[in-house]
């Protein structure tokens, strides 16, 4: 039988966290968190080959991303804003710190580092994938606006303000 990681339990439990964003501002069925990382891989697994980066990081720093929000839920821009940005941070860290605590040493510090790579933008992976999941919220609005036909104001300025 497989054992079971803490990281594949998180990476399930994401498919029950709504994005925070779409929720607030009043739809309802919204994609999950798991939805979003899923498609932003997929999106930073063609732009990076397409742009010679090393496909394998970008596409593992996008699986892992939101990864600690398991924990925390999803935060927006907002809610980030009301917490020191070296707490959070720090928080992120040792949530994937105790995450990949069931693998080997070397396994744990080398997810640990490409997380600390993406959020410092470290790399051209990082950057890539930073833009990435900014554009793919976008593609999840004009999906949101052809199946629904409207967004709410608030997305509407929230997305203009991404550009």
């Amino acid at each position: 039988m497989l054992r079971t990681y803490k990281c594949a339990d998180a990476a399930l439990s994401l498919k029950r966290v709504r994005r925070a964003g779409w929720v607030e501002s009043g739809l309802r069925d919204v994609e999950s968190v798991a939805d979003h990382s899923f498609s932003l891989a997929i999106i930073s697994m063609i732009a990076s080959e397409m742009g010679g980066l090393d496909v394998a990081r970008a596409v593992r720093m996008a699986l892992i991303h939101d990864l600690a929000e398991a924990y925390t839920g999803d935060l927006t821009p907002g809610m980030k804003r009301r917490v020191d940005r070296k707490l959070l941070r720090r928080l992120e860290e040792a949530i994937l710190w105790e995450l990949f605590s069931d693998t080997t040493l070397r396994i744990r510090r080398n997810y640990l580092k490409l997380y600390r790579d993406y959020l410092r933008n470290g790399s051209a992976e990082a950057r890539l994938v930073h833009m990435l999941d900014k554009w793919e919220m976008r593609l999840e609005a004009e999906w949101i606006r052809r199946e629904r036909r409207k967004l709410p104001k608030r997305m509407m300025k929230m997305l203009e303000m991404l550009k």
